[in-house]
């Protein structure tokens, strides 16, 4: 699953503040992706049902909450000195794909009960 169609299956669109639930990857590889209002995402806004269907996707995401550095994303840490607790602004979208693909691609039990728990 690439990540505009994971935040597409759980995102409430007419929510601008909830999260999304961590992206787990099957290596163990965890990290929070977040977009909207308020996060360093391209557009800032939650996507319409009308948008996704027109091809509007996130260009750009932020990640966070990792619980293991990931050296493609230390370009876009806010916090070099500290990459476990910092904020990723503006990361392409594109290599969020390719990250969850390094790390043996997401759980299948994590995308199918994320944030049931």
């Amino acid at each position: 699953m690439k990540i505009n169609e994971y935040i597409k299956a759980f995102y409430e669109k007419n929510d601008d503040i909830r999260s999304l639930p961590w992206i787990i990857c099957k290596d163990g590889f965890r990290m929070s992706v977040q977009v909207g209002r308020g996060m360093n995402s391209i557009p800032k806004h939650i996507i319409s049902d009308e948008e996704w269907e027109n091809g509007k996707r996130y260009v750009c995401v932020e990640c966070g909450v990792l619980n293991a550095e990931e050296e493609a994303l230390k370009p876009y840490a806010e916090d070099s000195e500290n990459l476990l607790e910092t904020i990723y602004a503006y990361v392409p979208a594109n290599l969020v794909d390719v990250i969850i693909k390094i790390h043996g691609g997401m759980m299948n039990e994590e995308v199918e009960n994320n944030g049931n728990n």
